[in-house]
């Protein structure tokens, strides 16, 4: 059975002074052990004198996308893309997890069944256990926002009463 192997996390780290280009950081793992997602609406219900419920529509809620990871602080050999963040991978990682959900800060997902685009992370869990010292096997949970704007693109129109 294959395992899913494609999941990054990317997200904004400021602009290039030079260029005013964005500066994109992409977080890649070792081994990606699991991909969750879930899609959920909920209809609405309206209750009438007939002691039913009238449903008329229904209420898209965000979607959630959990990756379970894991980041070595090894060389992993015959491993076709090596993502080293340095000799402390795991610690790098934790860190950066934490400040991700810590500031909020909005991300791209991309999965093997697709994108999200933006999650805010909402929840980090990692356990450090006898023989796991060298590496860190975590689970990220997310919410695809959907942003809003106050920009209106028309311009009000006079109103003349008479």
């Amino acid at each position: 059975m294959a395992k899913p192997n494609k999941a990054s996390i990317s997200y904004s780290t400021g602009k290039n002074e030079e260029t005013g280009e964005s500066i994109t950081n992409t977080l890649r793992f070792h081994t990606v052990i699991a991909e969750q997602h879930q899609t959920t609406a909920e209809v609405t219900k309206f209750p009438v004198a007939s002691q039913k419920y009238v449903s008329n529509h229904s209420i898209r809620k965000n979607r959630k996308v959990t990756i379970t990871g894991m980041v070595s602080n090894h060389v992993i050999v015959g491993q076709g893309e090596m993502h080293e963040y340095g000799q402390a991978n795991a610690q790098i990682i934790f860190a950066e997890f934490k400040r991700l959900i810590q500031e909020g800060v909005p991300c791209v997902v991309n999965t093997n069944l697709g994108i999200y685009d933006p999650v805010i992370f909402t929840n980090f869990q990692t356990k450090q256990e006898a023989g796991m010292t060298d590496a860190m096997k975590f689970v990220m949970t997310g919410e695809e926002i959907i942003l809003g704007t106050t920009i209106n693109s028309t311009t009000p129109s006079v109103l003349v009463f008479t």
